[in-house]
């Protein structure tokens, strides 16, 4: 339950409509969940917009636009160049009375569990999920005043750039293991001879055995315990997703047949032109519960042959462009049959190499396994601040010392909702009011999952008794005052930290120190 008010967005929302009927803007934007607002070129490998866009939507510099059919998934941004671009005529276009609600406030609450929740609400039962501009303006959203709105923005934004930091610097990571095959192997495909010792024959030699997977059907609600693994379930790096799966139950799949096993290499036979070929290394020793669909060939490799190696191969430049040039285009999707496969040429080193390559690959992917796992507490992490965001726990010490101000700007607010705000009753639908916040306890088992710069600062933070202010901290030079700051509210969420007032101050405490009556910082003892 949110110790704010709860408002109806069509309060606070303008829909927009303007038409490039003119055609004086040439650059047309789609709008990802991950990027906001993308060029359309960028988006999609061909393009997807009609060559007439004098009926396209014209969105300027803060205006927000969603596809109906994505805003389930968090596809919905708010532009922030000062260039107007044009979006598809399906989009919805709107803007916000900046008077009452902080647009950027607007955005996480619709991109947080609780505002997807009330998109899943409003658009169930509806064709493909679609959002309409009436159905969004009947969501309900958590309103403080507007000064607290920017205090929570702040407090997000922060945690928020730290979140994206981690991403880019995973996205980074997953260069590490072509640049490894590159520097062991570089030159294999560059050079006319072969080198001594290697061989080089079609791949299907190294081949013990390969299967197409199996035919069943995959309904939107699949049902049984059997994980179908996919083409989406293959990134175009070579890794497997495993996030999005569909299944079967277990009497309609042979797993003796079609079941999958470490080091099993899945090539994706059907595809777009740019992505066939995609090539999975299966690596779990728990398989019994996976198969593969039809559209992948399972490929079992001969014992000479290092399947770490095979994949990387297959995944290097010259794999890919083998890929390409054997892909067969039909209509809308490319093809690559066994025969065409096992038509590749591959140089193949002696097994001590192969197996050398292998035990660096071994110690890539720990690494990549560290940074995946921090990731993924980053994302939790930053689920929780905005969960406790909307419920006002996040700012609760920040609000009492500013209650003169904010009970002003709340009469302001009221006012310019017409008594909306001060009026306003919980009428949540159920199922949200009950919907769970994400449980984040003190857990100091964890503390070897947190990256290095917040493992110093928490080394900081012990100097101290209980309670310290950030000036207070000795930090290391790296960590620059923002990102102490930062640091404190993701050890914040995790519990290792709070922010309390002290006659009339605020200040940080650790949440196991003994007691309120723990020493105080110097000044405050004044």
């Amino acid at each position: 339950m949110t110790s704010f008010p709860s408002i109806r967005l069509d309060k606070m929302l303008k829909e927009l409509s303007n038409r490039n009927t003119k055609s004086l803007i040439t650059s047309v934007s789609s709008v990802t969940n991950t990027t906001g607002f993308v060029p359309s070129d960028e988006t999609f490998s061909k393009q997807v917009f009609s060559s007439n866009i004098s009926n396209y939507k014209i969105v300027r510099e803060g205006e927000f636009a969603y596809n109906p059919s994505r805003v389930n998934v968090g596809s919905i941004d708010y532009l922030r160049g000062t260039e107007p671009v044009a979006v598809s005529p399906m989009y919805v276009v709107f803007t916000v009375d900046y008077d009452v609600l902080n647009r950027e406030y607007l955005l996480y609450f619709l991109k947080s569990e609780l505002g997807l929740a009330w998109i899943d609400h409003m658009t169930a039962g509806s064709v493909r999920d679609t959002l309409r501009f009436s159905d969004l303006g009947r969501i309900q959203i958590p309103l403080p005043p507007l000064p607290e709105q920017e205090r929570i923005v702040a407090i997000l934004r922060q945690a928020d750039d730290l979140r994206r930091l981690r991403a880019q610097a995973n996205q980074r990571a997953q260069d590490l293991l072509p640049t490894l095959f590159y520097e062991m192997f570089g030159d294999l495909y560059s050079e006319e001879h072969i080198p001594e010792g290697w061989t080089s024959a079609p791949i299907s030699e190294y081949f013990s055995d390969t299967q197409y997977g199996i035919s069943a059907s995959l309904l939107e609600h699949s049902e049984g315990n059997i994980g179908i693994l996919r083409m989406n379930n293959i990134t175009t790096e070579g890794a497997l997703n495993l996030e999005d799966m569909k299944y079967l139950s277990p009497e309609k799949v042979d797993l003796e047949k079609y079941g999958l096993q470490p080091g099993d290499l899945l090539f994706n036979r059907t595809n777009s032109k740019e992505l066939v070929g995609k090539t999975g290394l299966w690596e779990m020793q728990e398989s019994d519960d996976f198969s593969f669909a039809s559209y992948i060939i399972r490929i079992r490799l001969k014992e000479n042959t290092v399947p770490e190696f095979m994949w990387a191969a297959l995944n290097s430049p010259y794999g890919k462009a083998q890929m390409n040039r054997l892909a067969k285009q039909a209509v809308n999707m490319a093809n690559i049959n066994t025969g065409e496969l096992g038509s590749i040429q591959i140089a193949l080193p002696p097994k001590p190499v192969q197996e050398k390559f292998k035990m660096e690959y071994g110690k890539v992917k720990e690494q990549l396994n560290r940074q995946k796992t921090a990731e993924a507490l980053f994302e939790e992490l930053f689920q929780s601040l905005l969960a406790r965001a909307f419920t006002g726990e996040l700012t609760a010490a920040w609000r009492e010392s500013h209650q003169e101000e904010l009970e002003r700007a709340a009469a302001e607010r009221d006012a310019l909702l017409g008594g909306a705000a001060a009026a306003a009753q919980e009428t949540m639908p159920a199922e949200l009011i009950q919907l769970p916040l994400p449980a984040v306890q003190p857990q100091r088992s964890i503390h070897e999952r947190l990256d290095k710069g917040l493992q110093k600062l928490l080394a900081a933070i012990a100097e101290f008794p209980a309670y310290f202010r950030p000036q207070d901290l000795v930090v290391p030079d790296e960590l620059t005052p923002i990102q102490t700051e930062a640091g404190l509210g993701v050890l914040a969420a995790l519990g290792f930290v709070r922010q309390v007032q002290i006659d009339g101050r605020l200040v940080w405490r650790l949440v196991d120190a003994l007691g309120e009556s723990a020493e105080k910082p110097a000044e405050l003892l004044a």
